[in-house]
């Protein structure tokens, strides 16, 4: 959701007020749908998401 929004902040919003509305009425892999976020754990996806945090770490730190 962090990286989402910093790439698209009111649409990263929006999914997530969309994902908030459906609650429990919906599986998890579903709910991340509904957010715009993949369901993924696989060790690429992981990876890219690591190095999204680092990205913003180094940015911090720099500051």
């Amino acid at each position: 959701m962090w990286k989402q929004y910093r790439e698209q902040p009111e649409q990263a919003l929006d999914n997530y007020m969309k994902a908030l509305s459906l609650g429990y009425t919906k599986t998890l892999p579903e709910l991340y749908e509904a957010a715009g976020i993949r369901f993924d754990f696989s060790p690429a996806y992981v990876k890219e998401l690591a190095d999204f945090v680092q990205q913003e770490i180094d940015q911090i730190t720099k500051g």
